[in-house]
C-alpha cells in the first residue's frame, strides 16, 4: 500500500523547507532499507505551478538561494502570464502524474501549495482510486492554516490529519519515519524465530520507542506488533516463505520476549 503525505497550509508557512526535509529523510531511508535487503521506492513532488522543486531547496544548500527563488518567480510570472497557470489542462495532467506516481511508489510526498481550492481537490482525487494510507499535514503560520483544516474535513470527515502546527526542526525526519514504518534491522538471533521476523520485530521495537519517545507515551506491545504486520502487508512479502499471519501467531511469544528484553536494555 503506498503512503501519501499531503503538505497543505498558507503560503510561507514553511512547506517548501518541510519537503526539503522529506527529501532527505526519505534519501536516509532508502539506504536503510537497502542495507536490509529492501528496496524502497519514493518521490517528493510540488503539485502547484509556482515552479518552485526540489531544485530551490538543493539551490539553498549550496549557497544559491535567493538565485534560485528569483528565477522561479520569474517562471511562475511568465506561466501566469500565459494563462496556463492552474489552467483546467496544468491540473489534470498534475492529477493524472499524481496518480501514475501513486501505482510505483511506496511513499510519496505531494505538496499542494498555498490555497485550498477546486484544483486542489481534483488534483489530490487522484490518489483515493487507489486505497493508500494518506497522512495529511497543515502547516500554520501565526497561528491560521488559511482553511486547510476545513479543507480535509470537507474531503474525507474521517480523515485525521497527521499534523496541524508550525514548522519545527525534526518534523519531515517524523513525517518520513511514519510514512516509511519499521525497517528490519539485523542482531543476534531468537530461538524459535526466524531471522526475518526477529529482524522485523527488532525494527518495530526501536521505531515505536522513537514514537513514544516524542509523544510520551506508554510503550505498547500491540502496537509494535501491528507496526510489523503492517510493513509484512504494505510490501506483499511473506517471510520465509510464510503467510505473515501464519508467521505472526507461530512467533508473536518468542518474538514478544525479544521485544520485552530490548525494552528493559534501553529503559535501563
Amino acid at each position: 500500500m503506498t503512503t501519501v503525505v499531503v503538505l497543505s497550509g498558507p503560503p510561507k508557512a514553511g512547506k517548501s523547507r518541510l519537503r526539503g526535509d522529506l527529501y532527505r529523510a526519505l534519501r536516509a531511508a532508502e539506504r536503510r532499507a537497502r542495507e536490509a535487503g529492501l528496496g524502497l521506492r519514493w518521490f517528493v513532488q510540488a503539485f502547484s505551478p509556482d515552479s518552485e522543486g526540489q531544485w530551490v531547496n538543493d539551490s539553498h544548500c549550496l549557497g544559491r538561494g535567493e538565485v534560485a527563488e528569483s528565477l522561479a518567480r520569474r517562471a511562475k510570472l511568465a506561466l501566469k502570464r500565459s494563462g496556463a497557470f492552474f489552467s483546467p489542462g496544468w491540473v489534470e495532467k498534475a492529477a493524472r502524474q499524481l496518480e501514475g506516481i501513486c501505482r510505483w511508489a511506496d511513499v510519496v510526498v505531494a505538496d499542494l501549495g498555498g490555497l485550498p481550492s477546486p484544483e486542489n481537490e481534483r488534483i489530490v482525487g487522484a490518489v483515493w482510486p487507489h486505497g493508500p494510507r494518506v497522512l495529511p499535514v497543515v502547516l500554520t503560520r501565526d497561528g491560521e492554516d488559511s482553511g486547510w483544516v476545513a479543507f480535509w474535513r470537507a474531503i474525507k470527515p474521517a480523515l485525521t490529519s497527521s499534523y496541524v502546527g508550525p514548522y519545527r526542526d525534526g518534523l519531515g525526519e517524523r513525517l518520513a519515519d511514519d510514512a516509511v514504518g519499521p525497517l528490519p534491522e539485523s542482531g543476534p538471533s531468537v530461538p524459535g524465530v526466524p531471522d526475518s521476523v526477529a529482524a522485523l520485530f527488532r525494527g518495530a521495537v526501536r521505531w515505536h520507542l522513537r514514537r513514544i519517545g516524542d509523544d510520551g507515551a506508554a510503550f505498547s506491545e500491540t502496537a509494535v506488533a501491528d507496526a510489523a504486520a503492517a510493513f509484512w502487508f504494505r510490501a506483499q512479502r511473506d517471510p520465509d516463505g510464510a503467510h505473515p499471519a501464519v508467521v505472526a501467531a507461530a512467533a508473536v511469544s518468542a518474538a514478544m520476549d525479544m521485544v520485552r528484553a530490548a525494552v528493559r536494555v534501553v529503559r535501563a
